[in-house]
């Protein structure tokens, strides 16, 4: 969503007519760099995420069975 939030003024950007080209090329390295940010800190937070649903798992064995279970039987009715 940020990734095309992120285009989205960048096209913006690229379109004013009234930014100069100097301008246009130093906001869209700022925005290159914030896409690049973003994109570290969602591998970072998929990992961390990744990491507590396996400690859940080992410490839960039955409650994280029973959410399998159920996430099956809802994925079997469309939901």
């Amino acid at each position: 969503m940020i990734k095309n939030d992120l285009r989205e003024l960048k096209d913006t950007i690229n379109q004013a007519a009234d930014i100069s080209d100097e301008r246009k090329l130093e906001l869209n390295r700022m925005l290159q760099e914030m896409l690049k940010t973003e994109t570290a800190e969602l591998k970072k937070s998929e990992k961390t995420f990744k990491g507590l649903v396996h400690e859940f798992e080992a410490s839960h064995p039955e409650v994280a069975g029973i959410i399998n279970r159920i996430s099956i039987m809802l994925s079997g009715i469309g939901v």
